[in-house]
């Protein structure tokens, strides 16, 4: 239809300029009798195709422009029908051959084609037959000829037509994977990162208009690399194909989902109606997503972690608004992986703090304002100090002192974390070289660091260069950090015991480490989170758990430390449990290097308060005891 209007309405100019010069002609130098009823006829003709060249620009159907093809040229035969009824004139029978070919143009189909040109073949036989039959046989020739020319013309105009309606739709198809692969990820069939933040504008300014509110949720999968590396990247590719159905599948119509890039997804979505939360609504997407997934013949268990902000009230800019989100989803992936959590006026809180301590960070001068404090680490079983572990602390100008909860997260943040590693690093070998043989400092090792082959690297060369016996440096590394990419933490954990330092296993029990996790992995010492420690005294199953933790760890043949010891009572209950190494406020608080060596005497000379512990079997309470 495209191609075949203009050709038609073209036609229909021609038909216009034709009749109306034949008409003025005819009315005004032709002296014939006749010539003012034919000028009036070919005037008549010229208003009819008129009105054809009207209708052919508004009719919205193929068969409609069909029809307005076939009334033009049925217009142009009874013209010459007409004009020879009038007056016969055989040089003027030439007109019906020529009406042929004007035909094959205007009539694009072929049955058009055929009504056209069988309406002026027989016309002109018949007019033939009835003034000059002895003629016929001549004319059948003559009509027979303008058909098979006609048909050629006919022809030629389809192919050009055919031709220029499969270029068009090659441009269209091709205009059209422009846009699918400026807006859609290809892998997943999604709307791509261009197209969440066209959508999130949208969004923004239906808000803005008609304060119809919505949700915006950011998701991460956890665990989604190690199937990468395990099973290889078309396993990959056939997991994220399979969480994009099953988001489809999780949230309600209208929604839109949306691949950001590697393994991380967007939702916007109205807001739940009554009786639904958004809480419901992103766990009922994470649970979705949590689900076991089948890849190239394996399981693998990937889980996801979502961020959620509820937009319904103007004025958060698309900005803010995503870095609400991702900070809900970063909270969900420190403190509740797996599961949703919703941005909320306590995390406004912490974000605009965030955003502050990112901003002195960036500003600051960290080899002056970063120092170190050391907690003694205490063996039962010896009844003496082991070692220190180097805790950062930042003392900024703007923001006075900074505790590692709130400066390490902003630092991951603004990506200054491996200088801020270097830094301490250097500060904690320097305290290392002034500690008493055999005495060893454990270092906390970041998840930037343990992901990053370049920076573990960096931090051998620092520890061959200090001097310092690597033996007496244990790094620690959190076991949240296995599960963004276990087989990257391996290797960075294989690297450092090569080089002669141990690494410890932090805060042991609040992640998803499992046995065969450690069995795989070249650690030498577990830490139990301090959170097990806390209800030791007052909660029997927590007692046994700690117990369990601790023959766990001598089965594996670790080292074993529980963090958080604060009081008397904890220390002689895990001393008749045969723990062996705590660390706590209790053996003693956080104190700088300079320090160390006062409080190193007066432990051996036992006048602390832990030093003196009674017989283990008086130290546990009744409802403790096996």
């Amino acid at each position: 239809m495209v191609t075949y209007r203009p050709i038609l309405r073209g036609a229909g100019y021609a038909g216009i300029f034709y009749f109306t010069v034949n008409g003025l002609m005819k009315l005004f130098l032709s002296g014939a009798p006749e010539a003012n009823i034919l000028g009036f006829v070919s005037l008549g003709f010229a208003a009819f195709c008129a009105l054809i060249w009207w209708l052919a620009k508004r009719v919205k159907t193929h068969s409609g422009l069909e029809l307005c093809g076939l009334a033009l040229c049925s217009s142009l035969i009874v013209n010459v029908s007409i004009h020879m009824s009038i007056t016969f004139e055989q040089e003027n029978m030439a007109y019906f051959v020529l009406v042929m070919p004007v035909c094959a143009c205007v009539n694009v189909t072929r049955r058009a084609f055929a009504v056209g040109m069988l309406g002026s073949f027989f016309a002109l036989l018949w007019f033939v037959s009835q003034n000059i039959p002895s003629h016929l046989t001549d004319y059948i020739s003559v009509g027979a000829a303008g058909i098979l020319v006609s048909l050629g013309v006919s022809v030629l105009v389809r192919d050009s037509i055919i031709n220029a309606v499969r270029a068009q739709i090659a441009a269209n198809d091709e205009r059209e994977r422009a846009v699918n692969l400026a807006t859609q990820d290809p892998l997943t069939v999604l709307p791509n990162r261009r197209s969440f933040f066209q959508a999130l504008e949208d969004r923004d300014q239906r808000l803005h208009q008609s304060c119809e509110g919505f949700v915006l949720g950011l998701i991460d999968l956890d665990g989604f690399k190690p199937v990468n590396d395990t099973y290889g990247h078309a396993a990959g590719d056939q997991l994220l194909r399979e969480v994009g159905r099953r988001l489809g599948d999780a949230v309600p119509d209208g929604a839109l989902i949306a691949r950001l890039g590697g393994d991380e997804f967007a939702v916007l979505a109205d807001l739940p109606g009554p009786g639904k939360s958004v809480d419901r609504f992103g766990n009922q997407i994470t649970r979705s997503l949590g689900r076991p997934y089948e890849v190239e013949g394996n399981v693998a268990d990937v889980g996801a972690s979502m961020g959620l902000l509820v937009c319904d009230e103007a004025g958060p800019s698309q900005k803010q608004m995503m870095e609400r989100a991702d900070h809900a989803l970063y909270v969900a992936k420190r403190s509740r992986r797996g599961g949703a959590v919703v941005f909320s006026a306590h995390h406004e809180s912490d974000l605009l703090s965030l955003g502050r301590v990112e901003q002195a960070l960036r500003e600051s001068d960290l080899d002056t304002e970063l120092s170190l404090l050391f907690q003694p680490q205490y063996d039962l079983h010896e009844r003496r100090v082991v070692g220190f572990e180097a805790l950062a602390r930042w003392t900024s100008p703007s923001l006075g002192v900074v505790m590692p909860d709130l400066f390490i997260p902003a630092a991951e943040r603004a990506c200054v974390m491996r200088p801020i590693t270097q830094i301490l690093l250097a500060k904690t070998l320097v305290a290392l070289e002034r500690l008493p043989q055999p005495l060893r400092i454990s270092f906390n090792l970041s998840v930037h660091d343990l992901m990053s082959p370049a920076a573990v690297e960096h931090i051998l060369t620092q520890v061959r260069e200090s001097g310092v016996d690597p033996a007496r440096l244990e790094f620690e590394i959190a076991e949240t950090a296995l599960a963004v990419d276990f087989n990257m933490a391996r290797t960075a954990i294989t690297n450092l015991r090569q080089a002669g330092c141990s690494v410890s296993l932090d805060d042991f029990g609040v992640g998803y480490t499992n046995v065969s996790h450690l069995q795989q992995l070249s650690i030498s010492k577990l830490k139990v989170d301090r959170s097990f420690i806390a209800p030791l005294l007052d909660d029997e199953s927590a007692a046994q758990l700690v117990r369990t933790l601790i023959n766990l760890a001598r089965s594996l043949d670790l080292e074993c430390v529980l963090e958080g010891v604060e009081s008397f009572e904890q220390l002689s209950l895990l001393d008749a449990f045969n723990a062996r190494y705590v660390q706590g406020y209790l053996i003693a608080r956080p104190m700088s290097v300079e320090r160390i060596e006062t409080y190193l005497a007066a432990v051996e000379a036992g006048e602390t308060d832990f030093t003196s512990l009674p017989p283990a079997a008086s130290a546990v309470p009744k409802a403790h005891k096996a």
